[in-house]
């Protein structure tokens, strides 16, 4: 009896081994075989969309999990924000009363339009920092962590949040176009001559 159940346990591995090593050829074989359409002008089928953002919602929720978020809500923050964010983030994800740029129109998959929804949790606000911070392998998104400090990151996340209620008015009153000043900035020009 033992003898048997020794046999079927070596059975049972070395098949369990030889579909996995089929497994790894057959990827391999589909790799360098070009069989797999990888133009940005294609949308890719539904599985591998899924797979694709399901591996990326999972990932970045693991590792934002232990991100202790600060307090989102200081004015000098959301403007510091907003202003990295019109010079990052606009040309992609767009604002309020604005349309992503034409590079962001080829993107795929395309980048979100982060303006409207639901009030954004702390799980959430890591998620988005954590994003910003070490951005997205093949989707466009930059790594902005190389270029931006922690308190910047925070200020565009603290801006991210405020811009989910905002009015394209209130947008363009904390982001001027260019040409245009602020108030603030005009009062800023005459006290230093």
């Amino acid at each position: 009896m033992a003898i048997m159940q020794k046999k079927t346990i070596v059975t049972i591995l070395l098949t369990l081994a030889g579909a996995i090593v089929l497994a790894v050829a057959g990827a391999i074989v589909v790799a360098y075989s070009g069989m797999i359409d990888v133009a940005a002008a294609n949308r890719p089928s539904a599985l591998t969309s899924w797979f694709l953002r399901t591996t990326r919602d999972h990932s970045v929720a693991a590792r934002a999990r232990d991100i202790q978020v600060p307090a989102l809500d200081d004015p000098g923050m959301l403007k510091v924000g907003a202003e990295h964010y019109q010079e990052m983030c606009v040309g992609c994800h767009a604002a309020p009363g604005l349309q992503p740029g034409e590079a962001a129109r080829g993107l795929e998959p395309p980048p979100p339009r982060l303006n409207g929804g639901l009030p954004m949790s702390n799980e959430e606000a890591a998620e988005f920092f954590w994003t910003v911070k070490n951005g997205i392998q093949m989707t466009g998104m930059p790594a902005f962590g190389k270029t931006h400090d922690d308190q910047k990151i925070w200020a565009i996340v603290a801006f991210l949040k405020r811009m989910r209620k905002m009015t394209p008015e209130e947008y363009r009153k904390l982001v001027p176009a260019p040409g245009e000043h602020h108030e603030d900035d005009a009062d800023a020009e005459h006290k230093d001559h």
